[in-house]
């Protein structure tokens, strides 16, 4: 029996170590449970990372395979309080959940001092899907952030603290010894096994290149003490004096706690960095912010976040490139360990659309049953819809839902009916209401159809959520049969009408709307509250087919300053900008864009002579019709440096002026506005970025 137990031993080790061998399995030491690392490219990589090792011959590239459902861990990721916005984001970038807004005040709910809101799962998708990130840009956040002496240098990690409060300062050491804080942070490196520019990159992120009463050690309440990292500043009224009160501990060798100085603060942050996060699998900025690693490191899955900010890894990313192209080593061998899911989307998760309140959002548009590009369902999608239909549809329906029910909806027929419900609420009661067995009171004893539970009269309070079963008229008075949950139970009973508010029902219905021959347009404006928002439908009903052939010239039409073209270029006549024009585009292909209206013709120009190339930021054009010339900008989608091209150079000048180093102005600034919300941020980056790689 022993022998036989030997054999099967030895023939299932020996299978284990065939199987490994010819990579069926992952390597024996690199799995933990589901999880583990692999260097095979999954498919729905390949193609991205193809690209980057061959303009990068030294990247190395591991997968974390997390063994997890891209679904599950989106989920995980939208609880309240996980991933935050920022308040400078587009409200559409926030999540719509009772726990994270109020649509009878449009209020959103604050998750963290400073204006953190809960993100929508869009924005959180868009973050979390590293398909969006492939790029020699944006793959710093998967950079293994071990420390190695080869590669960080503090000159390196100087470039990073350039123009911050630690620019060329020194601070003191625990020796007593004057230190730059390029050195404190080769130093923490050195201990921490953690690299030197994720540290400076991490401080910068937390406290600003200004600091913070994080840095100053001037808070009141925590007198000396300081956090570079903001560690155990979770969310909260009060972050900084949480984490301050955190570093302020005086629990022995516990990471050179207090940080009653700069230096401590730095090396002794970074142990608690390396020790929690870096040596510990989360050895990523895309895994300190998403911990799907908990199966590998033994702790829970999605609660071990060093951040909340759903961009920290996008922007520290940043930085840290930033840093290596400075130092022309972008060439050297970097590792990079990205994450993969299973059961992720075919497709690129998008970057959210930029919309206003919800108030003015429509839930869903449809034109009886014909199909609406780009979607039916809108919530935050685009502004402009189009449906063609055949020539012989002369009328259709045009249904719009508000995704406010109590928002009016104008720019096409519709008929609102108001109507109540069966369920509602409790109201009007002072202390609470008796209810009672059958309807009416029961005389002389008015306790004798009281409801009972548990031997005890039932009596509920205002608010009580109820549902209407029926109703009955005793005298003078309506009485409601309700249910409603009571110590856990559903209970059914009798109160009179006048304690009951029930919900109320809006319906629509919508008339039918002739069409012309050609394009029929339609808006149709959301509004509630103050807040309105215009949808732009265009129905384009097909012409008939030609049967005979018409020999009378038509009228030229009257051209006016606000007809001279019929284009999908944006025409800003106030400030005469034609904006939206993509990179590349040739001249004529610009001027048949343009759709010009019979009378009218173009010229353009560089400012010296005649222009007949590729169209470019800054170049004017003139148009002329009856006689009266009118003369616009143009710009070109992302083109900010007026060269006609869209590359990283754009994205430095819109990074500088989101930094405030230098500011973008006039048409420049319409050029970097892609997402056309008046102003430039980490999403007009984004979205250029996006450009250049012909996303």
């Amino acid at each position: 029996m022993k022998n036989r137990l030997k054999r099967a031993l030895s023939f299932t080790l020996a299978l284990l170590i065939i199987v490994s061998l010819f990579g069926i399995l992952p390597p024996i030491e690199s799995r933990a449970a589901s999880q583990y690392v692999s260097s095979t490219v999954p498919d729905v990589y390949k193609t991205y990372i193809t690209a980057l090792k061959k303009a990068h011959p030294k990247w190395k590239f591991e997968f974390f395979y997390t063994g997890l459902d891209w679904s599950t861990v989106l989920t995980n990721e939208m609880k309240d309080g996980v991933s935050l916005c920022s308040y400078t984001y587009p409200k559409s970038y926030r999540a719509i959940d009772s726990k994270s807004y109020d649509s009878a005040t449009d209020t959103y709910h604050s998750k963290d001092a400073g204006g953190w809101y809960n993100c929508a799962k869009e924005t959180i998708a868009y973050f979390m899907d590293p398909r969006n990130f492939f790029n020699e840009v944006d793959v710093f956040q998967f950079e293994k952030l071990s420390y190695d002496s080869e590669i960080h240098t503090i000159d390196g990690v100087k470039a990073i603290l350039k123009g911050s409060f630690m620019d060329g300062k020194k601070i003191k050491n625990t020796s007593n010894k004057d230190v730059l804080y390029a050195q404190a942070y080769i130093d923490a490196a050195k201990k921490s096994k953690v690299s030197p520019y994720h540290l400076a990159a991490r401080t910068i992120q937390e406290v600003g290149k200004s600091g913070s009463d994080s840095t100053s050690g001037k808070y009141s309440a925590y007198p000396g003490i300081y956090n570079f990292y903001n560690i155990g500043a979770y969310a909260g009224s009060n972050p900084i004096k949480n984490g301050l009160k955190w570093a302020s501990s005086t629990t022995a060798g516990n990471y050179m706690r207090p940080w009653n100085s700069q230096y401590k603060s730095i090396v002794g942050g970074a142990e608690y960095i390396g020790e929690g996060y870096i040596n510990n699998k989360q050895n990523t900025l895309y895994l300190e912010k998403f911990d799907v690693v908990g199966e590998y490191n033994d702790t829970s899955l999605y609660t071990h976040q060093y951040m909340g900010n759903i961009s920290a890894a996008y922007t520290e990313g940043l930085s840290v490139y930033n840093t290596y192209k400075d130092l022309k080593a972008l060439d050297n061998a970097f590792t990079f360990v990205v994450p993969v899911y299973n059961g992720m989307p075919k497709t690129i998760s998008p970057i959210p659309i930029t919309a206003d309140s919800p108030w003015s959002w429509l839930k869903s548009l449809k034109v009886d049953s014909y199909k609406i590009s780009p979607s039916s369902t809108l919530q935050v999608a685009t502004n402009n819809y189009k449906v063609t239909v055949p020539n012989n549809v002369k009328k259709v329906t045009i249904s719009a839902e508000p995704y406010y029910s109590k928002a009016k909806v104008s720019g096409i027929t519709v008929t609102t009916t108001t109507t109540q419900s069966d369920t509602g609420k409790v109201i009007n009661v002072e202390s609470s209401l008796k209810v009672r067995t059958s309807a009416g009171v029961s005389s002389p004893d008015e306790n004798a159809n009281r409801l009972k539970y548990n031997d005890a009269y039932v009596n509920i309070k205002n608010s009580t959520p109820i549902k209407k079963l029926g109703e009955q008229t005793v005298g003078s008075y309506v009485w409601y049969k309700i249910s409603f949950t009571y110590s856990g139970k559903t209970l059914t009973g009798w109160v009179r009408s006048d304690y009951i508010q029930l919900d109320s029902v809006t319906t629509s219905s919508y008339g039918k709307v002739s069409l012309k021959e050609g394009k029929n347009t339609f808006n149709i404006k959301v509004s509630y509250n103050g807040n309105s928002r215009t949808y732009v439908l265009t129905i384009t009903r097909e012409a008939a087919e030609e049967t005979t052939t018409s020999t009378t010239t038509p009228a030229e039409p009257t051209v006016n300053e606000n007809d001279l073209f019929k284009t999908s270029y944006s025409i800003d006549e106030k400030n005469k900008v034609i904006s939206g024009v993509n990179k590349g585009t040739k001249y004529n292909t610009f001027v048949k864009n343009l759709g010009l209206k019979s009378g009218v013709t173009v010229t353009a120009s560089d400012g010296k002579e005649s222009y007949t190339g590729v169209i470019k930021t800054g170049i004017t054009l003139n148009a002329a019709a009856a006689g009266i010339d009118y003369t616009y900008t143009v710009a070109v989608t992302g083109d900010v440096n007026l060269d006609g091209e869209v590359n990283i150079l754009d994205i430095v000048k819109i990074r500088n002026h989101v930094l405030g180093k230098s500011k973008l102005k006039g048409v420049p600034f319409t050029a970097g506005d892609i997402n056309a919300d008046s102003d430039l941020n980490i999403f007009d980056i984004v979205k250029t970025r996006n450009i250049i790689l012909g996303k």
